[in-house]
């Protein structure tokens, strides 16, 4: 994936970046280089097409590219310092600080890593973010800060699902005197998140790419809601099948859809649709195409309830026994 945006002028972005690719010979080979997986060579190639930069808008994506090649290339606590110094930049284009805020968060959902929650929470701004007995609401702050630079589609959702689930816990004990506002925080970041995928669906930048998470994300805060009764924002199956639809051809994207949409369905039908179920995980079991995405990076990790999901894993498992045998492979015990 990249990116690049222009602070001064959203409209110029795809020439801003055609042109740095076209005058920069070293950072094109940087992203050809990228986009084939050897993220060692790539930030070779992008630290060589730095040298004379001078236009911060150039060096921010130069920089942000580096940055990004070094979490893909499973070193996380390495390119946490230095997403932190694009941040830091107020020079720097408002949207790749955003980015650079949300990347940070994602690594960690990625890796489930408590060493990257200490790394990115240490020192300030941070770590006034941070709740010590709640890592969900210390990375609902820190997708806040994102959107404080410029209102991305990923933390949009990632803020919305926080509340989300907030209405389903409350629902669950009654105590439901928040939920109407909760519910109109949602609604203005779904808004938000419609608009940041007009912005990039059409953009040489790839921004494009993270619509299928987006739409996903989406469906599953619908889920949330029609599972606490309310499903005035929207039909969570019909967006389900829109996100499955939208990520067709990105493995990524694909279990992302697959795992949320089963999940779903097994929160709020349980047995009853355990054919649909079936037919949703297949693809886990059936193929090799998902093992090396982050939603199993995700599951195999969950053995260890790192984010508190074990229990949503179980109760897949429980439904469908040839996803069990397949968590047992993960190395999951039962």
């Amino acid at each position: 994936m990249y990116f690049f945006f222009s602070r001064q002028s959203p409209k110029n972005e795809a020439t801003f970046y055609e042109n740095l690719v076209s005058s920069n010979r070293d950072f094109a080979l940087g992203e050809s280089l990228y986009k084939s997986g050897k993220y060692e060579s790539a930030i070779s190639s992008y630290k060589t097409a730095l040298q004379g930069v001078k236009e911060p808008d150039e060096k921010a994506q130069i920089l942000y590219k580096i940055s990004l090649a070094y979490r893909f290339d499973n070193q996380p606590l390495v390119a946490i310092p230095l997403f932190k110094e694009i941040v830091a930049n107020p020079e720097y284009p408002l949207t790749t600080r955003a980015y650079s805020v949300q990347a940070m968060g994602q690594a960690y959902y990625s890796f489930n890593d408590q060493a990257i929650t200490e790394e990115i929470f240490k020192d300030s701004p941070y770590k006034e973010m941070y709740s010590k007995d709640d890592t969900a609401l210390s990375y609902r702050k820190l997708f806040e800060y994102a959107s404080s630079f410029y209102p991305l589609g990923i933390p949009e959702t990632r803020i919305a699902q926080w509340y989300a689930q907030e209405i389903v816990n409350s629902s669950k004990s009654g105590n439901t005197s928040n939920n109407e506002s909760y519910k109109n925080i949602i609604r203005t970041k779904l808004a938000n998140a419609t608009t940041d995928i007009a912005r990039t669906q059409t953009n040489p930048d790839r921004g494009s790419l993270y619509i299928p998470e987006i739409l996903t994300r989406k469906a599953s805060i619908l889920g949330m809601l029609s599972l606490s009764g309310d499903e005035s924002l929207g039909n969570p199956e019909e967006a389900f099948k829109k996100s499955m639809d939208t990520a067709t051809g990105s493995a990524v994207y694909e279990a992302q859809a697959r795992y949320f949409y089963a999940l779903f369905l097994a929160k709020k039908y349980g047995a009853e649709r355990s054919t649909e179920i079936w037919d949703i995980l297949s693809n886990f079991y059936a193929t090799t195409r998902y093992d090396n995405t982050g939603i199993v990076r995700f599951i195999k990790n969950e053995k260890n309830n790192q984010t508190g999901s074990k229990e949503n894993i179980v109760m897949l498992a429980n439904l469908d026994m040839k996803f069990k045998n397949y968590l047992i492979k993960l190395g999951w015990q039962f």
